[in-house]
């Protein structure tokens, strides 16, 4: 399974999925890990925040996956807010990632 950009130029051919998702995961553990290492107020080693942020970071992708693949399809917010359900979905998941 490929994911293709038509809007790009740059790229003629297309992006693997594995690829993608591996950014991800490594974008979200990552952010994971700044947070976890500049926000509290003591010091705190790279070493003791490293395997915090790598199970906090795959436990959001797996969270990620599950709504957008499973809980997301049955909202049916074409059915309920017509042309302004992108807008209603995007605004939404977004409330909903930062709880």
């Amino acid at each position: 399974m490929t994911v293709r950009f038509p809007a790009m130029s740059l790229t003629p051919g297309a992006v693997p999925t594995s690829f993608v998702r591996g950014a991800l995961s490594s974008g979200s553990i990552a952010i994971f890990f700044l947070i976890y290492w500049w926000l509290p107020n003591g010091p705190t080693s790279p070493r003791k925040v490293l395997p915090a942020a790598i199970g906090a970071g795959i436990f959001w992708e797996v969270v990620k996956y599950f709504y957008f693949s499973f809980l997301l399809p049955h909202l049916k917010y074409g059915e309920i807010y017509g042309p302004f359900s992108l807008s209603v979905t995007l605004v939404r998941t977004n409330l909903e990632s930062v709880m």
